[in-house]
This record gives structure tokens, C-alpha cells and sequence, in this order.
């Protein structure tokens, strides 16, 4: 199973966010799970400006097979060179 979007856009109040293609497959094998993945472009506010710089970046989420974790890893670049890992909880209230 793969879910392909094209065109998505996020707005904070410090900048926009514009995600090019995003796939979300399921993972087979032994621990199972999903797999999110996507190319971005993010442009400040022009209040922002002197804090953020525009950058592209590109981003993988492994959830686990009830989506309940993930790890992130992501980079930067175009602009912003940085890379880093995030670990994802989901939160059921």
C-alpha cells in the first residue's frame, strides 16, 4: 500500500511550509510498520526573515505497525544545513 501526494502546504506563524511529494507505504517483514517520507520547502515570514532562512529539506518517519511511534530523520540544505533525529509518541486523550 502507497499513498502519493503531490502539493501540501502548512502555515505557523513564522513561516510556510510546502511539502513537493509524500509517500506513505507499509513496511514488511519481521517488525512490520509504516514508512512516511517527504521532500519539503520552507520559507519564513517576512518578520521571520532575519531569524530563518528559506530552505529544502527531506524527511523519513518509520512508525510502528499501530502508529503509536516514530523516529524521524531529516536534513536541510539549499539554505539551511542542518540534519537531526526526532522520536514521535502518539498522545490518545
Amino acid at each position: 500500500m502507497a499513498v502519493r501526494n503531490h502539493r501540501n502546504t502548512q502555515r505557523t506563524e513564522k513561516s510556510q511550509s510546502q511539502s513537493y511529494t509524500a509517500t506513505f507505504s507499509k513496511r514488511f517483514g519481521p517488525t512490520g510498520g509504516w514508512l512516511l517520507s517527504y521532500s519539503y520547502k520552507n520559507e519564513p515570514e517576512l518578520e521571520q526573515s532575519h531569524q530563518l532562512n528559506a530552505h529544502k529539506g527531506y524527511c523519513e518517519i518509520e512508525f510502528d505497525k499501530d502508529l503509536r511511534i516514530g523516529k524521524a530523520s531529516y536534513f536541510n540544505s539549499a539554505g539551511r544545513r542542518t540534519f537531526g533525529i526526532m522520536c514521535l509518541r502518539r498522545e490518545v486523550r
